[in-house]
């Protein structure tokens, strides 16, 4: 899974009874440059508190002329 630029992430509240899921929060990461993979999310026992992180592979590249 690649994270696409301007993709939001959000996070639900499902109710095993009805089988509907109420949308609890939506995030969407500052800088998208270099993401790749999903989010890892934690929460908080009482849903109030959610960290989130993304894998991040940032590179740079170099062009050397005048060599020969």
């Amino acid at each position: 899974y690649y994270y696409r630029q301007q993709e939001k992430i959000g996070i639900y509240q499902l109710n095993p009874l009805s089988g509907h899921a109420d949308l609890v929060r939506e995030f969407t990461p500052s800088d998208a440059a270099g993401i790749l993979g999903g989010p890892t999310i934690l929460l908080s026992t009482d849903g109030k508190w959610c960290v989130y992180s993304f894998g991040r592979y940032l590179s740079q590249l170099y062009l050397v002329t005048g060599l020969t």
